[in-house]
């Protein structure tokens, strides 16, 4: 099978153009069939309506005129009786009590006699005065004593003619006709009653023409009771009066003298008919004329079905010739797929026909013109590969003894900061004096091999003993520099007396350390204590540093807040003293915000922290424990030191190791995951741009974000740091928020921080970072979603080294004593950057 045999060959009929434009051909013929017989059958469906309309109000008009005629005819008759002069005379004599006799009576009652003997369709004649009483009555010359005043029948002939029309019986139909008989005054004196047959009237309506098998007529009136009945019914020709009457709603709507049209209702049989109703005009009589839809309809269907076969017909018929014209159409674009099929496997010489000067010679050309670029471009690309190939190879080599530079400078590297970590660890107590009735446990554990955590343990005399931690803000190498700095500030500053004084000598601590390291963003919190171990007096100066725990034996606990703010933020900074006690089963608890840098996991709590402090077991398990409770997300790689420095009024062995820590554990070197929790965003609005800060920032992203800040005032635009996805900003990110904010002020930019959440913001507090607290907003602004905003990448490793870099560089530069203590490791730290790059 060839690549393009087709396209119907690889992906079947319906999958290639042929079959899609085919389809599309097919279905417009379809759709315009069936659009072009639904409008056929609408408008012969709405002729036919039309027509039965016609018809129906046609025959109802035929029905109502032979009606009519039949009662003027009935009229006629009466007024010739009407017509006799002692007729009226009779009746006031009768109405006046006077007994009738003579030849008036007898001429009345031969004129009436003579009526009934030469109208065969008329039957008994009854003439009666007002009273109701029978004054003449054809076939006998005495008056009857009968008396009709309460029949609906006289009642009615009083006020006008009256047709009482009777059902059908098995000789005839008999009817009765009353009408007033009125005197030369036009008074009311009597009135006449006549029996009529009404075959003649029915037989005339029988007659009527009926344009379709199933018409039928009805026609209805309103009895004495005031109720529906009908008068006449035909169906087939034959009378049928039991219908549904409460149910007819054509002669409802005649009876209330509407004229009109149902096209469909069902009768009293069942069936859909159409109808046709209207008021005959003689008092309330009504008619109704109608037909079955079935009936009606039969010429639509037989439409329709010849309609349908003509459309299927077409359509077939159409659906061959649209296949045939399509195949002939794309027969040269079928040539031009299968030329491109073997152009794709490597034919480059394969050429189509150029025989036609419409659209699809052109597209042939061009692709004729197409397959000679191409062959003459892969010889010229082959050629180029394999020179390539060459100076990868040669590349390639001298990569690999790049490489093993570069993991032998890695090495390097790994040995300085082991001899560093080790260098640290001998900076930490690893004895501390036995004190009667008291014990020491502590431990520090570096995020990286070295860290800014600190503690020491300092005896004064024989009653009293100095314990401190301290935690230099940032991590690695600069932090651990500025933690040696503060050791060594506090032991050249401070004597025996100036422990005594932690208030005094923390002051002066600070002053040494704003004037030698001026720099923004480099700041140490710190606990110090003094404990008198005879009376268990306890001095406690907190500068920014998380606050101090003590448990009583108990579990009861209670915290020492901070009594000023970090060191080395202002120069004029205060710090005041709390006197306390440490009784007897009681322990002190002293830690870095390290343990609550838990990443994913939850934060231990102040009560959890005490609950194991409080314990009944030994320093080691307590240390352990505390460490375990802190461990938090081991996958972090940029987690923040951990401290604990545990004094109990209560004698246990001392423990203070120092191979605890966190290097024993898996660290995840998955960077995409990194990314997905911690995040820097930026979004720029017309006047200001906000930086969005969502979940743990660290000090990994502490250059990012001062870049992104610094260019953001350099240009002079208003600032807004959003917080409100931030749960998490070791002091290294708070340090690098303070020389922002800083900046700004110097400059003169608006700068503002919204949404902090509380333990942030308590960070600044503890920090005394008085600047950063002043610009965050009372009320927030609105901004744009982060989602909205551009992700800013974090930077390579080798940034931040060099950030480090000149943060020493900086620190060296400040002081003659700072250029003794640091040069060493700037000098190795540049000698280690020219190495990494001079390959």
């Amino acid at each position: 099978m060839t690549e393009t045999g087709g396209v119907s060959e690889r992906n079947g009929f319906f999958h290639s153009v042929r079959g899609k434009l085919s389809v599309l051909v097919v279905g417009i013929i379809l759709i315009s069939t069936l659009l072009l017989t639904s409008i056929l059958y609408i408008y012969v469906r709405t002729s036919i309506r039309d027509e039965i309309h016609i018809e129906l109000a046609m025959q109802g008009e035929s029905l109502r005129e032979i009606v009519r005629t039949f009662i003027s005819h009935q009229r006629e008759r009466v007024d010739l009786i009407l017509s006799n002069r002692q007729l009226p005379i009779v009746l006031e004599a009768a109405n006046e009590g006077v007994l009738i006799t003579g030849t008036g009576l007898g001429e009345v009652t031969n004129v009436v006699d003579h009526l009934v003997e030469s109208t065969p369709e008329l039957g008994r004649i009854q003439v009666v005065d007002l009273d109701g009483d029978i004054v003449i009555e054809t076939g006998s010359l005495e008056g009857s004593t009968d008396n009709i005043a309460d029949s609906f029948l006289f009642q009615q002939g009083l006020e006008d003619l009256y047709l009482e029309y009777g059902l059908k019986t098995e000789a005839s139909s008999q009817s009765r006709l009353s009408a007033p008989i009125l005197n030369v005054m036009s008074e009311t004196v009597g009135v006449v009653v006549i029996d009529i047959e009404t075959d003649t009237l029915e037989e005339s309506i029988a007659a009527l023409r009926r344009p379709h098998q199933t018409s039928s007529i009805r026609i209805a009136t309103t009895n004495a009771l005031g109720e529906g009945e009908y008068l006449f019914a035909t169906n087939n020709g034959k009378s049928q009066i039991a219908l549904d009457f409460a149910n007819d709603i054509p002669i409802a709507r005649a009876l209330a003298g509407e004229t009109g049209f149902i096209d469909t209702w069902q009768d009293s049989s069942g069936q859909y008919v159409l109808s046709a109703y209207m008021p005959i005009g003689y008092r309330d009589w009504a008619l109704a004329t109608q037909v079955d839809k079935a009936d009606a309809y039969a010429p639509i269907s037989r439409t329709f079905f010849f309609v349908v076969l003509a459309g299927i017909g077409f359509v077939t018929l159409a659906v061959i010739l649209a296949t045939y014209g399509v195949n002939r159409l794309l027969r040269p674009f079928n040539r031009l797929a299968e030329a491109t099929g073997e152009l794709a496997r490597g034919n480059y010489s394969v050429r189509v026909s150029e025989d036609s000067a419409d659209e699809v010679g052109i597209l042939a050309h061009s692709f004729n013109h197409m397959a000679t670029q191409i062959e003459e471009n892969t010889r010229t690309l082959e050629e180029k590969v394999h020179s390539r190939t060459t100076q990868l190879e040669e590349s390639r080599d001298r990569l690999s003894v790049l490489v093993r530079t570069l993991e032998g400078q890695a090495d390097l590297m790994q040995r300085d900061l082991r001899r560093a970590e080790t260098i640290q660890k001998s900076l930490l107590p690893h004895e501390v004096p036995e004190l009667e009735g008291f014990s020491i446990a502590g431990t520090y554990i570096p995020s990286r091999n070295v860290g800014g955590d600190l503690f020491n343990v300092i005896p004064i005399d024989d009653e009293r003993i100095a314990f401190f931690v301290a935690d230099a803000a940032g991590h690695g190498a600069a932090a651990a520099l500025l933690s040696v700095l503060f050791k060594l500030r506090v032991e050249m500053s401070s004597d025996t007396q100036e422990l005594l004084k932690p208030r005094e000598l923390l002051h002066k601590v600070n002053e040494s350390i704003v004037k030698d390291v001026s720099a923004p963003g480099v700041f140490v919190t710190t606990c110090m204590c003094v404990l008198n171990v005879r009376t268990h007096e306890l001095v406690v100066v907190c500068a920014g540093h998380p606050p101090l725990l003590i448990v009583q034996p108990d579990g009861q606990f209670r915290q020492v807040e901070h009594t000023g703010p970090a060191l080395g933020l202002r120069r004029d900074a205060q710090f005041s003293e709390i006197h306390t006690s440490l009784p007897e089963g009681s322990s002190m608890l002293l830690y870095t915000d390290g343990i609550f840098d838990v990443g994913t996991a939850e934060a231990p709590t102040v009560t959890q922290l005490a609950e194991i402090v409080a314990e009944d077991t030994t320093n080691k398990k307590k240390i352990k424990k505390l460490l375990k409770r802190s461990q938090g997300d081991a996958n972090q790689k940029d987690r923040d030191d951990i401290t604990f420095l545990l004094v109990q009024a209560k004698q246990e062995d001392n423990y203070l190791p120092t191979d605890l820590g966190f290097s024993k554990l898996k660290i995840s070197s998955d960077d995409s995951e990194e990314q997905a929790r911690y995040q820097i965003k930026y979004y720029e609005a017309a006047d200001e741009t906000i930086l969005y800060l969502a979940h743990r920032i660290t000090w990994q992203y502490g250059q990012v974000f001062f870049d992104a800040a610094t260019s953001v005032i350099e240009e002079r635009r208003a600032l807004i740091v959003e917080l409100s996805e931030c749960i998490y900003m070791d002091s290294a990110m708070l340090g690098t928020l303070h020389e922002v904010v800083e900046k700004a002020q110097r400059i003169g930019v608006p700068i503002s921080i919204q949404n902090v959440a509380d333990d942030i913001e308590r960070s600044f507090v503890e920090l005394g970072l008085n600047s950063v607290l002043d610009v965050i907003a009372l009320q927030p602004q609105d901004v744009p979603p982060a989602t909205e905003a551009i992700l800013i990448e974090s930077p390579h490793d080798i940034h931040q080294e060099l950030r480090v870099l000149k943060a020493h560089e900086e620190l060296a530069s400040l002081n003659e004593q700072n250029k003794e203590e640091f040069s060493y490791v700037v000098e190795e730290m540049q000698e280690d950057h020219r190495q990494s790059h001079n390959f």
